[in-house]
């Protein structure tokens, strides 16, 4: 385990590669992470079965994504499908599924959208964000006003923590996202 992470990085994150294309490569790993920590916390905390098979679904799509994109070279392919089939396709069905507005899931809308800015550049990057803004809203309204469309959590202690480990596992994703997105920068500018 300890040399895995030396060789992820070297793999997927050395200079030599494009900026956007490492970014890309670090954003799928920490989507691929926390997918599967999420999984997780689905199967052994939340008692969710359906919510766990979605969840290691979207990991495993991640981790998918990752590896194609590395051998194929198809970076903005991978970007749409992503976009598409992550953000807007998987992140429904995890809104429906597992509690609605009253969940951790927004969190993950934060997460989606700012992977998005990540992502994609210029006019494309700015359409795609308003969409996937209005269409979060918009699931949100929905999620109000058909509740009976959403599994809710059925004691506030599944809400709480739902939401404690949603807001923490997108939180520390993104600060880790950050951390190395400004490294590798840095990195490039010296260079």
């Amino acid at each position: 385990m300890k040399a895995l992470l030396p060789k992820l990085i070297t793999t997927f994150l050395r200079s030599e590669l494009d900026f956007r294309v490492r970014l890309f490569n670090l954003l799928a790993m920490a989507g691929t992470v926390i997918s599967f920590l999420m999984a997780l916390f689905s199967l052994f905390v939340a008692d969710g079965l359906l919510l766990a098979a979605l969840n290691l679904l979207i990991a495993g799509l991640s981790f998918g994504l990752l590896y194609y994109s590395y051998s194929s070279g198809q970076y903005q392919r991978c970007y749409l499908i992503t976009i598409l089939f992550i953000f807007f396709a998987g992140f429904t069905f995890l809104f429906f599924s597992g509690g609605g507005y009253r969940s951790g899931l927004p969190s993950f809308f934060i997460f989606g959208i700012v992977f998005t800015v990540f992502m994609l550049e210029g006019r494309r990057m700015i359409v795609i964000t308003v969409l996937e803004l209005l269409f979060y809203v918009a699931l949100c309204v929905y999620g109000y006003y058909a509740p009976g469309d959403v599994t809710w959590f059925e004691t506030e202690q599944q809400f709480l923590t739902d939401v404690i480990v949603g807001f923490v596992s997108v939180s520390v994703a993104l600060s880790i996202t950050m951390y190395f997105t400004f490294r590798m920068y840095n990195t490039q500018q010296r260079l």
